[in-house]
């Protein structure tokens, strides 16, 4: 981890400056971000192209990413549009500032990273999977793009199937089997039986039936002692073979996994596979027969 740098003293211990929309060298960093803050979207949109192309706009960006004022929000977000013009430096300085800034701005960094699909922030995004403080769409937006990583970083990918939070194991085991990881076979092979919960269990299955490996719910379920939430889940999951065939019961299956790994409770997904019950019964052709 990075040394972390309090944004203030940072702005003041870095110099260069504006003259109109030219930049200079004859004034501190934080009156040339205060003079961004001031100025017209036009004028700002010429400062940001100079401060791309100069060595010394490398200090404001740098500056105004670390700083922890809540006023500078809406300029960092159009700086962040900016330094994607600036290349590997870019990436640079988002990179150092996200271990040096608050949790707001690093949410608005992972957005940044997410859209990049290559390796070179690879780290960043993992650590960012399971930091609570990151909004959670931005989590989310990690996740999806770690698929992106090469081989050489998987080993990184797996250890997230050890995470405390289930709808990151979920999404991982997901992950895993899509991409068919093979070092992550024999670890969803162990969660069948230690995986804690169900709606977990159900993206692990699924995972290995993308690898081709055809286990069923009943034959998890068999292998491993059951905690309540199984129970009501399993009956939740019985009820639907039982009333609606078994066909049905991989769609069930499914809508646990999403929803589970999106981080819904085990009550609202009981919820949601009770509307789905519902609303199959009442599309039942033979309900629509009867209404033509």
């Amino acid at each position: 981890m990075r040394k972390s740098l309090s944004g203030r003293n940072y702005i003041e211990s870095n110099r260069c400056g504006f003259n109109s929309s030219k930049i200079t060298k004859n004034c501190d960093v934080r009156n040339t971000i205060n003079d961004l803050k001031l100025s017209s979207s036009e004028r700002r949109a010429d400062m940001w192209v100079n401060l791309v192309n100069t060595r010394e706009g490398k200090d404001v960006f740098r500056s105004l990413l670390v700083s922890q004022s809540t006023n500078y929000r809406p300029l960092k977000m159009e700086a962040l549009f900016a330094m994607q013009l600036m290349g590997n430096d870019g990436i640079t300085i988002m990179k150092d500032a996200y271990y040096n800034t608050d949790s707001w701005t690093r949410s608005q960094l992972v957005g940044i990273f997410s859209t990049l699909k290559n390796d070179v922030v690879v780290n960043e995004l993992v650590t960012a999977v399971n930091d609570k403080t990151i909004i959670a769409e931005k989590r989310i937006l990690a996740l999806n793009s770690l698929s992106y990583a090469s081989p050489k970083h998987y080993n990184k990918i797996l250890k997230l199937l050890d995470s405390k939070d289930p709808s990151v194991r979920s999404r991982v085991a997901k992950m895993v089997g899509q991409n068919k990881i093979q070092q992550g076979y024999e670890k969803l092979k162990q969660m069948l039986v230690t995986e804690k919960e169900f709606g977990v269990l159900s993206s692990v299955i699924e995972a290995l039936n993308d690898y081709g490996d055809a286990i069923t719910i009943e034959q998890a379920m068999s292998m491993r002692s059951k905690t309540k939430t199984d129970l009501k889940l399993l009956e939740k999951v019985e009820e639907i073979k039982r009333k609606m065939g078994k066909m049905f019961v991989d769609m069930a299956l499914y809508i646990i996994a999403v929803f589970y790994s999106l981080g819904y409770s085990v009550k609202k997904i009981l919820r949601m596979l009770n509307l789905f019950i519902k609303k199959s019964a009442h599309n039942n052709p033979s309900d629509d027969d009867e209404n033509l």
